[in-house]
């Protein structure tokens, strides 16, 4: 019965469209996060935080002069510590980290999910191929050209399956490493600010802030 069922069932077909699927949403994703992680705005913050750590020993008023030549979410609310009291300025500038570090996450569990999956659909393909070849093998005339179609369905699914699956998972590793050190620069970055702001930085409250981002 289940011979019959994949005999008649284009699986080769479905499996290849599905992969053909996986690789479109996998190359979108990845052309998406490489101008995420080019941009200007990127680099700049990448810029300010390295500068910032390095100068961890200057005051507030030539940290406040560093950001003024800068434009980034995360250094706007710094330029307004005049205005505004600092534990103001400390959660904005807080709540703009853990938005860009939300933006930097995008697309990894998408690109995870495509390298868990395509192999399986490989599989997939391999398993329905061989049946196929089983269910031929069954017939009373049999000729190596009546069982080849099957494996060649077992092949090629499994051969696409870890053409996909490899650059999906180099991707999904490399946009992870980014932004767990986006992530580790920007803690970087508070705990110096929150320092700066307040000298005596160090009391459980403040300290759980930075360690939640």
């Amino acid at each position: 019965m289940t011979g019959v069922f994949f005999s008649t069932l284009p699986t080769k077909t479905i499996i290849l469209w599905s992969l053909l699927g996986c690789s479109v949403l996998m190359l979108t994703v990845v052309l998406e996060r490489c101008w995420f992680w080019f941009a200007d705005q990127q680099k700049v913050s990448g810029k300010l935080i390295r500068q910032w750590t390095q100068s961890a020993s200057a005051g507030l008023p030539e940290l406040k002069e560093l950001s003024s030549h800068l434009d980034h979410p995360i250094i706007n609310p710094v330029k307004h510590l005049n205005s505004l009291n600092s534990n103001s300025v400390f959660l904005q500038v807080k709540t703009q980290a853990e938005k860009i570090v939300s933006k930097s996450e995008f697309g990894i569990r998408i690109l995870g999910t495509i390298y868990a999956l395509a192999p399986m659909l490989g599989i997939l393909g391999t398993v329905t191929g061989i049946i196929r070849s089983f269910e031929i093998f069954s017939q009373d005339a049999l000729s190596p050209e009546m069982i080849m179609p099957g494996i060649s369905e077992a092949l090629i699914t499994t051969a696409a399956g870890l053409v996909l699956a490899v650059p999906a998972l180099i991707a999904h590793q490399a946009f992870s490493a980014l932004s767990d050190r986006l992530a580790v620069n920007l803690e970087q970055f508070i705990f110096v600010l929150s320092k700066q702001m307040n000298p005596a930085f160090g009391t459980e409250p403040e300290r759980d802030a930075v360690e939640s981002l």
